[in-house]
């Protein structure tokens, strides 16, 4: 009897491991596969849809990695400390309003809100997240550490299209005009700024953008829009079970 609880014992800390490994690794995929693997979807391999492209562009860790490395294994330790709760809660924002992670890149990443939604347009969730994105970086924009203070900065870019999403196998990809004009343009925002495209603009009358150049400032809402949200938490959440199941963890 004794020997039976202990094997039982053993399957449940083995099930476990598995399933923060699993877990682990399904947070820094994109919802779209994640889904694609778990549905009757999981053969289809690629879709086009429309959306708003969000890309943040945060300055001010290469600074921090660089000073904090000479401190070794500690300074690495906190680097990471930093960036963990730093980028999670600005994920956590993309993720509240229906968005997706689609790839980061040095001190960016890369997020696209599909159209559809329960809650509101792309446009509108897209610009309450990059506003929302804005403030929390104002707000810890002073970064202590024990190499000394540094000062993060962001700026944040939106366009809208038709987007193509391709599971590769073992990568992934996101094209189309709409991805090409978000890349040419970001660099026109300076810090503290969002800019949108014409696109973006004209599907959001209830905000107040300025011009500049090609592109439109955003200034402010004329009044705000409270949207209904879920709690904060990863879009695969409420699948967490089908994931394991699909992975042989249950049966």
């Amino acid at each position: 009897m004794k020997q039976k609880g202990v094997k039982m014992s053993n399957r449940i800390s083995n099930r476990q491991k598995k399933e923060e490994i699993i877990y682990s690794l399904v947070s820094f995929l994109p919802q779209k596969i994640v889904l694609s693997k778990l549905t009757e979807d999981k053969h289809q391999t690629s879709e086009s849809f429309l959306a708003t492209l969000l890309f943040a562009d945060i300055s001010g860790f290469t600074a921090i990695s660089e000073k904090l490395a000479r401190l070794g294994k500690e300074g690495a330790e906190e680097v990471n400390k930093i960036i963990n709760n730093f980028f999670g809660p600005l994920i956590n924002i993309v993720y509240q309003y229906q968005g997706d992670i689609y790839r980061f890149g040095g001190d960016a990443f890369l997020a696209f809100f599909p159209q559809k939604s329960t809650i509101a347009s792309s446009e509108e969730r897209a610009i309450i997240a990059a506003n929302e994105i804005l403030d929390f970086v104002k707000t810890h924009t002073k970064t202590k550490t024990k190499a000394g203070s540094f000062w993060i900065k962001i700026h944040i870019g939106l366009t809208k299209g038709k987007v193509y999403f391709e599971d590769l196998g073992n990568n992934f990809f996101l094209g189309g005009s709409s991805v090409n004009n978000l890349m040419s343009i970001i660099d026109l925002a300076r810090p503290g700024e969002i800019i949108v495209s014409s696109e973006v603009k004209e599907e959001l009358p209830n905000v107040i953008f300025e011009p500049k150049g090609e592109v439109f400032k955003y200034i402010r809402m004329k009044k705000k829009t409270q949207l209904e949200v879920k709690e904060k938490e990863p879009p695969w959440e409420v699948d967490k079970r089908e994931i394991f199941t699909s992975c042989g963890i249950y049966s």
